[in-house]
């Protein structure tokens, strides 16, 4: 006979079948370069300086290199 725990356990892995967790979650990407942001990378976010409205990622490498990236809302250039 299953403890309550067990059967918990044996309910909870039912559920999770044909779940794919991947496909749930949205990396943002480096404004710079495009590259996905993976929440263990050294990246920063900003909104633009002119506007205001939208959100500027930046990875590690683009920071460092100091390529230039372009706000999608209102066109501005930045270092």
């Amino acid at each position: 006979m299953l403890t309550a725990r067990e059967k918990f356990i044996k309910k909870d892995k039912r559920k999770a079948k044909g779940v794919n967790m991947a496909t749930t979650i949205a990396l943002p990407k480096c404004t710079s370069c495009g590259r996905p942001i993976a929440p263990s990378m050294r990246a920063t976010s900003f909104r633009c300086p002119n506007c205001g409205e939208a959100v500027i990622w930046r990875c590690e490498k683009c920071r460092k290199q100091g390529n230039r990236y372009v706000c999608p809302k209102c066109g501005f250039e930045g270092p």
